[in-house]
């Protein structure tokens, strides 16, 4: 996989990475972090491979659902299981 890329809000880092590999399968993997500590992961299937970077399409997915997420997000030192449980929902719902 590799870094397509990242922000900070509310506290949180986001990380986006990119298939280079077909082993890989056709998904963003994003990880979130607080303090550069890993509090969870997913992934977001993409529509279309992406030879020459992610199409404009899956990108204004990803974007759409890391809104979503930071919406539903509580404050960093509450983040827990049920946390996480939105964030997997939120990705089911809008994938």
């Amino acid at each position: 996989m590799r870094l397509f890329g990242n922000f900070e809000q509310k506290g949180y880092r986001f990380r986006a990475f990119v298939p280079e590999a077909a082993s890989e399968g056709v998904a963003f993997r994003v990880e979130i972090l607080h303090a550069e500590k890993p509090l969870h992961e997913f992934r977001l299937p993409m529509h279309y491979e992406p030879r020459f970077g992610p199409d404009a399409g899956d990108v204004r997915a990803l974007e759409a659902v890391t809104a979503a997420i930071l919406s539903l997000l509580p404050e960093p030192a509450q983040f827990g299981k049920a946390a996480a449980d939105r964030i997997d929902a939120t990705v089911a719902e809008m994938s």
